[in-house]
């Protein structure tokens, strides 16, 4: 039996808690806090590496998952 795309988006989410979009942004997310650690990056330059091409979505994206902004994050981690 071929599934459609919800379908597949349903089980996706059972098994992950979360949609695939979601899923990916988490692990890009991740990423990011490891370059921010780093100190080496931009956030601009972080926001590309990470994968995301908008960095206003980024920065909402980042907020969502970690509770502060990047640059926020980025003060924190240097105290």
């Amino acid at each position: 039996i071929k599934k459609d795309g919800k379908a597949k988006r349903g089980e996706f989410h059972t098994v992950h808690g979360v949609s695939p979009i979601q899923y990916v942004n988490d692990l890009k997310i991740e990423r990011a806090r490891e370059l921010i650690a780093s100190g080496f990056y931009s956030m601009t330059e972080i926001a590309v590496l990470s994968g995301f091409n908008d960095y206003a979505y980024f920065s909402r994206e980042f907020k969502k998952k970690v509770g502060t902004s990047p640059a926020e994050y980025a003060q924190r981690l240097e105290k």
